[in-house]
């Protein structure tokens, strides 16, 4: 199997949607899976992307099936329609979709966070990053640092703006974006500090955006804690994970996704409420307002 973590994912050229889903996607299930496990993933997301399920799949794991049913749908409504399983876009688009897709499912990919963590970590000690349309403002910059007018282009952003800002849906998915280097003291020295360049920020205040649960932040767990009453929070808390590690919930998944801190269950917040009380009557005490709260905190409810 390739060597996933010495490959440059980050290179100006385009990629297909099999690479990007191998590299980015799935790349958690695929670097601990078979060697045959990748086909039948890119077997069955061909299916889901052309809505002609033939075949059998019974060897690719639930959760694995799951991924694929919302990225799919995710992406035939985030495109409108226009990614085909043939499609290829620069790897930059390919991130922006996977970010945005991580956002809204409440998983991402463990292996493919920490590789683009790394990366904004080591490079961003020297560099900002600019990601422009080849062709518009980059052959501008690269000849004249000056060239302001350049710098107003709406095909340059930051790397942060462009992977989580608004940019032009024809644009998007119609230039051929690359991921430019510039030193932030060059940039400053020559043209002022434009709006379009972000200041030096490390990855893990990405991932931040990317992971919104965490233990370990300590502040923001207190002020948790006391608006839904430390007792409410400590009992469900307790309730939810004995759910989970006996099985007792059909739909609650016994471990937690390993990007979000969270349980994952099957079906509205509502049914998720319902089903513990069933299975817990005597130990809920808290309105159903502050159940909710405490629920979404815990656990990722889709359908």
């Amino acid at each position: 199997m390739k060597n996933l973590q010495k490959e440059n994912i980050f290179e100006n050229k385009k990629w297909s949607f099999q690479k990007a889903f191998k590299v980015m996607f799935v790349a958690d299930s695929v670097e601990s899976g078979s060697s045959d496990h990748f086909d039948d993933l890119w077997g069955y997301m061909q299916c889901q992307m052309d809505g002609d399920i033939h075949g059998s799949f019974n060897r690719i794991p639930s959760d694995d099936r799951e991924i694929c049913d919302a990225l799919a749908l995710f992406l035939k409504n985030e495109s409108r329609a226009l990614i085909k399983t043939e499609s290829k876009f620069p790897p930059a688009v390919w991130m922006r979709l996977a970010f945005k897709f991580w956002i809204s499912y409440g998983s991402g990919s463990k292996k493919f966070l920490e590789r683009y963590d790394k990366w904004r970590g080591e490079s961003g000690k020297e560099f900002c990053y600019v990601i422009v349309s080849v062709g518009d403002g980059c052959n501008a910059l690269e000849q004249d640092p000056n060239h302001k007018a350049s710098l107003k282009s709406k095909a340059i952003f930051s790397l942060d703006k462009f992977l989580f800002g608004f940019v032009d849906f024809d644009l998007l998915y119609n230039a051929n974006w690359s991921i430019n280097f510039f030193s932030m003291a060059a940039i400053n020295q020559s043209c002022g500090k434009p709006k379009a360049f972000a200041q030096k920020s490390s990855g893990k205040k990405i991932l931040k955006k990317i992971i919104p649960y965490n233990e370990e932040e300590s502040d923001k767990l207190r002020k948790f804690k006391n608006s839904v009453g430390a007792k409410n929070y400590n009992s469900l808390k307790e309730i939810i994970e004995d759910a989970a590690s006996k099985g007792v919930i059909r739909n609650l998944r016994p471990r937690k996704d390993s990007a979000t801190g969270r349980y994952l269950y099957k079906g509205q917040r509502k049914s998720c409420i319902e089903d513990l009380k069933k299975e817990y009557p005597d130990a809920i005490q808290c309105s159903d307002s502050v159940f909710l709260k405490i629920i979404s905190h815990f656990i990722k409810c889709r359908l």
